[in-house]
């Protein structure tokens, strides 16, 4: 359930604000907000249209009582003047909402941060280089495969030889030991690397 749903069923405004002398109007206020907003969800018939704006312009006068009209926001606007003509038109908005857009600004915004340089167009020409290769394989239905280690310990797939726990491959101690060192880095063993640097000398 989306969380504007749950705060309209779960939100009780006389439990919050007990002691506001309004507190009933406003609850029913908002109330009928969510009523209006579940009706835009649906298709609308002709003779539907001239009430659901009546109860638009009804519930934007009763806003405007209760709070100031420089808190009128342009959706609220267009919900009251422009909403009954797109119902007139098209019968149903649900259509034309925007949230696959603001999702898709949201994808953006987090690739242009995560994958690309920063630098003007070029980070544009990398955002959609990515976008094409991962509709690509979107295509290709291909699916994402984590890399698997080998340990150089044990030769076991799955983990590294940082976190082996089997016994040592040179000294047969209980766990992986001291022998393993970093050096040049890379992990090695100690023991074979000391008789190379004997051979050499």
């Amino acid at each position: 359930m989306p969380e504007r749903i749950t705060l309209f069923h779960r939100c009780d405004l006389r439990s919050l604000i007990p002691s506001f002398p309004q507190v009933h109007k406003i609850a029913a206020l908002w109330a009928d907000f969510f009523d209006i907003y579940r009706d835009l969800r649906n298709t609308f018939l002709p003779s539907k249209i001239g009430p659901f704006t009546q109860k638009l312009k009804s519930w934007t006068e009763d806003f405007v009582f209760l709070y100031e009209k420089s808190q009128v926001t342009p959706y609220m606007h267009a919900l009251w003047a422009h909403v009954p003509d797109f119902l007139r038109l098209y019968s149903n908005i649900a259509n034309f909402n925007q949230q696959g857009l603001e999702k898709y600004n949201d994808e953006a915004s987090k690739c242009y941060f995560q994958a690309t340089n920063h630098r003007g167009q070029e980070a544009l020409h990398q955002m959609i280089l990515k976008k094409n290769r991962t509709q690509k394989l979107e295509i290709l239905c291909a699916k994402r495969v984590k890399m698997l280690y080998c340990c150089r310990n044990c030769k076991k797939s799955g983990h590294s030889i940082k976190k082996c726990t089997d016994p040592c491959s040179i000294c047969n101690v209980r766990i992986c030991c001291s022998h393993l060192t970093k050096r040049d880095s890379r992990w090695r063993d100690n023991v074979k690397f000391n008789i190379q640097v004997f051979i050499d000398t």
